[in-house]
Protein backbone atom coordinates (compact mmCIF):
# COMPACT_ATOMS: atom_id res chain seq x y z
CA UNK A 1 0.00 0.00 0.00
CA UNK A 2 1.86 2.62 -1.10
CA UNK A 3 -0.59 5.84 -0.63
CA UNK A 4 -2.05 7.25 2.09
CA UNK A 5 -5.77 7.07 0.33
CA UNK A 6 -4.67 3.37 -0.68
CA UNK A 7 -4.67 2.66 3.18
CA UNK A 8 -7.39 4.22 4.46
CA UNK A 9 -9.69 2.92 1.83
CA UNK A 10 -8.13 -0.63 2.28
CA UNK A 11 -8.72 -0.09 6.12
CA UNK A 12 -12.24 0.67 5.75
CA UNK A 13 -12.93 -2.36 3.63
CA UNK A 14 -10.66 -4.69 6.42
CA UNK A 15 -12.04 -3.80 9.73
CA UNK A 16 -15.66 -5.21 9.29
CA UNK A 17 -14.40 -8.49 7.39
CA UNK A 18 -14.65 -11.49 9.77
CA UNK A 19 -10.66 -12.47 9.59
CA UNK A 20 -8.36 -13.71 12.43
CA UNK A 21 -4.75 -12.17 11.70
CA UNK A 22 -1.84 -13.70 12.33
CA UNK A 23 1.33 -11.50 12.25
CA UNK A 24 5.07 -12.46 13.06
CA UNK A 25 7.74 -9.88 13.08
CA UNK A 26 11.67 -9.96 13.67
CA UNK A 27 13.96 -7.29 14.53
CA UNK A 28 17.39 -7.79 12.84
CA UNK A 29 19.19 -6.21 15.16
CA UNK A 30 18.01 -8.24 18.23
CA UNK A 31 19.32 -11.47 16.26
CA UNK A 32 22.33 -12.14 17.46
CA UNK A 33 25.48 -11.20 16.12
CA UNK A 34 26.99 -14.09 13.52
CA UNK A 35 23.29 -16.04 14.06
CA UNK A 36 22.71 -17.80 10.61
CA UNK A 37 19.53 -15.79 10.18
CA UNK A 38 21.25 -12.54 9.66
CA UNK A 39 23.66 -14.14 6.63
CA UNK A 40 21.26 -16.81 5.05
CA UNK A 41 18.15 -15.28 3.61
CA UNK A 42 16.48 -18.49 2.68
CA UNK A 43 16.72 -19.54 6.21
CA UNK A 44 15.87 -16.40 8.02
CA UNK A 45 12.77 -16.46 5.18
CA UNK A 46 12.00 -19.85 6.14
CA UNK A 47 12.32 -19.39 10.22
CA UNK A 48 9.86 -16.87 9.80
CA UNK A 49 7.01 -18.71 7.56
CA UNK A 50 7.84 -21.66 10.04
CA UNK A 51 6.90 -19.29 13.06
CA UNK A 52 3.77 -18.04 11.39
CA UNK A 53 2.64 -21.28 10.43
CA UNK A 54 2.46 -22.32 14.00
CA UNK A 55 0.67 -19.47 14.48
CA UNK A 56 -1.54 -20.66 12.38
CA UNK A 57 -1.74 -23.90 13.24
CA UNK A 58 -2.52 -22.91 16.64
CA UNK A 59 -5.59 -20.63 15.61
CA UNK A 60 -7.21 -23.35 14.00
CA UNK A 61 -6.38 -26.02 17.24
CA UNK A 62 -8.37 -23.17 19.50
CA UNK A 63 -10.44 -21.87 17.01
CA UNK A 64 -13.64 -20.23 18.57
CA UNK A 65 -15.86 -23.25 17.75
CA UNK A 66 -13.76 -26.16 18.25
CA UNK A 67 -10.74 -27.02 16.27
CA UNK A 68 -10.38 -26.79 12.56
CA UNK A 69 -7.94 -27.89 9.70
CA UNK A 70 -6.79 -25.55 7.81
CA UNK A 71 -5.24 -25.14 4.45
CA UNK A 72 -2.45 -22.44 4.33
CA UNK A 73 -1.42 -20.29 0.84
CA UNK A 74 1.46 -17.96 1.20
CA UNK A 75 2.35 -15.83 -1.24
CA UNK A 76 5.19 -16.31 -3.70
CA UNK A 77 8.14 -14.33 -2.93
CA UNK A 78 10.31 -13.86 -5.79
CA UNK A 79 13.96 -15.08 -5.36
CA UNK A 80 13.27 -17.44 -2.67
CA UNK A 81 13.08 -21.59 -3.47
CA UNK A 82 9.65 -22.74 -2.16
CA UNK A 83 10.80 -25.98 -2.41
CA UNK A 84 13.60 -25.84 -0.09
CA UNK A 85 10.68 -23.95 2.32
CA UNK A 86 8.22 -26.82 2.26
CA UNK A 87 11.23 -29.35 2.88
CA UNK A 88 11.89 -27.06 6.04
CA UNK A 89 8.24 -27.23 7.13
CA UNK A 90 8.13 -31.22 6.55
CA UNK A 91 11.12 -30.88 9.17
CA UNK A 92 9.65 -29.05 11.86
CA UNK A 93 6.47 -31.20 11.17
CA UNK A 94 8.74 -34.03 12.76
CA UNK A 95 10.78 -32.17 15.16
CA UNK A 96 8.59 -29.20 16.42
CA UNK A 97 7.02 -30.27 20.26
CA UNK A 98 3.70 -31.90 20.50
CA UNK A 99 1.77 -28.54 21.12
CA UNK A 100 1.90 -27.63 17.93
CA UNK A 101 -0.37 -29.63 15.79
CA UNK A 102 0.48 -30.24 12.68
CA UNK A 103 -2.49 -32.52 12.39
CA UNK A 104 -4.37 -29.75 11.50
CA UNK A 105 -2.77 -28.72 8.03
CA UNK A 106 -4.74 -30.24 5.37
CA UNK A 107 -2.18 -31.17 2.47
CA UNK A 108 0.73 -28.90 2.07
CA UNK A 109 1.01 -25.73 1.66
CA UNK A 110 1.42 -23.71 -1.59
CA UNK A 111 2.77 -20.66 -2.79
CA UNK A 112 0.90 -18.08 -4.84
CA UNK A 113 0.93 -15.54 -6.63
CA UNK A 114 -0.69 -12.65 -4.77
CA UNK A 115 -3.20 -11.76 -7.09
CA UNK A 116 -4.73 -15.32 -7.03
CA UNK A 117 -6.87 -15.20 -3.83
CA UNK A 118 -8.56 -12.75 -2.03
CA UNK A 119 -7.13 -13.78 1.05
CA UNK A 120 -3.44 -13.62 -0.47
CA UNK A 121 -4.47 -9.79 -1.21
CA UNK A 122 -5.67 -9.30 2.47
CA UNK A 123 -2.63 -10.52 3.73
CA UNK A 124 -0.95 -8.42 1.68
CA UNK A 125 -3.14 -5.39 2.87
CA UNK A 126 -2.27 -6.04 6.56
CA UNK A 127 1.29 -6.11 6.43
CA UNK A 128 1.27 -2.92 4.72
CA UNK A 129 -0.77 -1.71 7.62
CA UNK A 130 1.59 -3.13 10.07
CA UNK A 131 4.59 -1.81 7.56
CA UNK A 132 3.14 2.06 7.78
CA UNK A 133 3.13 1.86 11.55
CA UNK A 134 6.31 0.22 12.44
CA UNK A 135 8.58 2.49 10.17
CA UNK A 136 9.16 5.70 9.94
CA UNK A 137 8.33 8.09 7.11
CA UNK A 138 10.98 10.19 5.42
CA UNK A 139 9.19 13.00 8.42
CA UNK A 140 9.94 10.51 11.17
CA UNK A 141 6.20 9.96 11.48
CA UNK A 142 4.18 6.48 11.86
CA UNK A 143 0.65 5.88 10.46
CA UNK A 144 -0.42 3.62 13.21
CA UNK A 145 -3.97 4.46 12.74
CA UNK A 146 -4.33 1.47 10.28
CA UNK A 147 -3.25 -0.98 12.20
CA UNK A 148 -4.56 -0.04 15.08
CA UNK A 149 -8.00 -0.10 13.31
CA UNK A 150 -7.99 -3.79 12.54
CA UNK A 151 -5.85 -4.86 15.78
CA UNK A 152 -9.01 -6.32 17.45
CA UNK A 153 -8.86 -8.74 14.25
CA UNK A 154 -5.40 -10.70 15.99
CA UNK A 155 -5.61 -13.13 17.61
CA UNK A 156 -5.64 -13.30 21.12
CA UNK A 157 -5.42 -15.54 24.54
CA UNK A 158 -8.26 -16.11 26.81
CA UNK A 159 -7.50 -13.02 28.30
CA UNK A 160 -7.41 -10.83 24.83
CA UNK A 161 -3.70 -10.56 25.06
CA UNK A 162 -2.11 -10.87 21.18
CA UNK A 163 1.18 -11.20 21.84
CA UNK A 164 2.85 -14.16 21.56
CA UNK A 165 -0.19 -15.03 20.05
CA UNK A 166 -1.55 -13.38 16.95
CA UNK A 167 1.22 -11.15 17.55
CA UNK A 168 4.82 -13.06 17.51
CA UNK A 169 7.52 -10.06 18.22
CA UNK A 170 11.19 -11.44 17.86
CA UNK A 171 12.16 -7.75 19.18
CA UNK A 172 14.45 -6.33 21.87
CA UNK A 173 12.94 -5.79 25.30
CA UNK A 174 11.60 -2.29 24.79
CA UNK A 175 11.72 -2.11 20.75
CA UNK A 176 8.03 -2.11 21.01
CA UNK A 177 7.32 0.85 23.54
CA UNK A 178 9.62 2.78 22.05
CA UNK A 179 7.28 3.58 19.53
CA UNK A 180 5.63 6.95 19.79
CA UNK A 181 2.33 5.29 19.49
CA UNK A 182 2.56 1.93 20.80
CA UNK A 183 -0.18 1.29 23.46
CA UNK A 184 0.42 1.09 26.91
CA UNK A 185 -1.37 -2.13 27.33
CA UNK A 186 -0.21 -3.67 23.94
CA UNK A 187 -1.78 -4.18 21.08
Amino acid sequence: MKTFARRQAMTSLLVPVPALVNIVIFEKASIPTGAVLLTDQSRFYNYAAGMLMERILLTAKYWAGGPRDVIVNFGHVRGFNHQETQKYFNLKEQQDPAWVPWARLHGQPKFLGMGSLDGLQAADQYAGMLSAAMVADPYGGYEEHHLLAIRHRIRRNPQGKCEGFGFKAMVGPATLQSYPWWPAGGL
